[in-house]
């Protein structure tokens, strides 16, 4: 699933960082605030200013022509693209630099359901 993306929330999305690593047994994701040159040559929706603890952060995707989910930087929009939001989650740690800060994301525990009987 995902939430839909109207063009006032896509237009309100920023860019905070790239993925840096993904640390599947402690369900951790830790994003770089650093953003590569050749998105912030085509964007002016970037974060300027480090985030806090709580904030949050989502994926944003469109699907590719296979109708595959594939991360979107929100670029090419010819009005006719849909963008859904893949919540990540809230900011529980932000440390390194205070010019290029990381941010820690804790993924939920995965959802234990027992089966019917």
């Amino acid at each position: 699933g995902g939430i839909f993306v109207d063009d006032g929330i896509r237009k309100s999305l920023k860019i905070a960082g790239t993925v840096r690593s993904h640390i599947v047994e402690q369900r951790t994701i830790v994003v770089d605030s650093f953003i590569p040159s050749s998105l912030q040559s085509q964007h002016d929706n970037l974060v300027n200013v480090a985030l806090d603890e709580g904030s949050m952060l989502v994926f944003v995707t469109t699907k590719d022509e296979e109708g595959k989910k594939t991360a979107s930087s929100l670029m090419g929009d010819d009005g006719n693209t849909s963008y859904s939001l893949q919540v990540i989650g809230k900011i529980m740690e932000v440390f390194g630099p205070v010019q290029r800060p990381l941010y820690v994301i804790r993924l939920p525990e995965p959802s234990t359901s027992s089966p019917e009987k």
